[in-house]
């Protein structure tokens, strides 16, 4: 029993080594657009406990790829710069359902704002729609319509 329990505590501390769990926050700054995919991919806004757990034990063969990320471009505020709007299908994200969706806007200085939707997909059906509400178009996920408040997309219509 000794050395089962060895064994797990090393097993623990070697895979659980230089990782990070980030607290939740509203909006981050991501810095470099060649980054962006990676940024999207490794570091997720509001993982759960059970989402921390599965991400740090997991063995390489389980953990996601950046094949399983899916992405929209599109210029929301039409202000000339690319924004996205992205998703991570994966089953260690696949929660109720679905999974969540993303989305990254890019600022003046060439760095991209990220918001977590409170919408989450099944099979990434986003539509970009032609009204705007507060400056930024609407979006349809999986056939729900979502307005920008001022400062952030919610369920409307």
């Amino acid at each position: 029993m000794r050395y089962f329990i060895l064994a797990l505590s090393l097993f623990t501390l070697v895979s659980c080594g230089g990782k990070e769990v980030q607290s939740p926050t509203a909006v981050e700054r991501v810095s470099s657009h060649d980054m962006l995919l990676q940024d999207i991919f490794w570091r997720s806004l509001y993982p759960t406990k059970q989402e921390q757990s599965v991400i740090l034990f997991s063995t390489e063969s389980f953990k996601p790829a950046p094949s399983d990320i899916a992405v929209l471009e599109t210029d929301l505020n039409e202000d000339g710069r690319p924004d996205f709007i992205a998703s991570i299908i994966h089953f260690k994200y696949f929660q109720n359902n679905s999974y969540p969706v993303f989305l990254m806007m890019q600022d003046t200085y060439g760095g991209y704002f990220r918001f977590m939707l409170d919408q989450r997909t099944a099979n990434f059906d986003v539509k970009v729609l032609p009204e705007k509400s507060n400056g930024m178009q609407n979006l349809s996920i999986d056939g729900k319509v979502l307005i920008f408040d001022g400062k952030n997309y919610v369920s409307g219509l």
